[in-house]
């Protein structure tokens, strides 16, 4: 599996998310990785070097690939919510 990086670095990530006012919070002991809320409260782990994100609490360890923080919060940190919302109110 390749993995690339963003280059953004852990200031462009945090410079992003605080610019657009999303919530988020450096894990203690752990190299460039972060938590980050979505508008409805779900929380996901991010790694700013690499773009890689997954859910926090999810049964699986498997993780995404983003272009970098931008690229996160806009293909995917909410998204992925409104998609899961969107399927649970058809199959009603």
């Amino acid at each position: 599996m390749a993995y690339w990086y963003t280059e953004e670095g852990e200031d462009g990530a945090e410079k992003y998310l605080n610019d657009n006012g999303i919530k988020y919070e450096w894990v203690n002991n752990a190299v460039s990785m972060m938590y980050v809320w979505n508008e409805h409260g779900k929380q996901y782990i991010y790694w700013p070097s690499t773009g890689r994100w997954r859910a926090r609490y999810a049964q699986s360890n498997t993780t995404y690939r983003s272009k970098g923080v931008e690229d996160f919060h806009k293909r995917f940190l909410n998204n992925v919510w409104k998609e899961k919302e969107t399927k649970n109110v058809d199959s009603k």
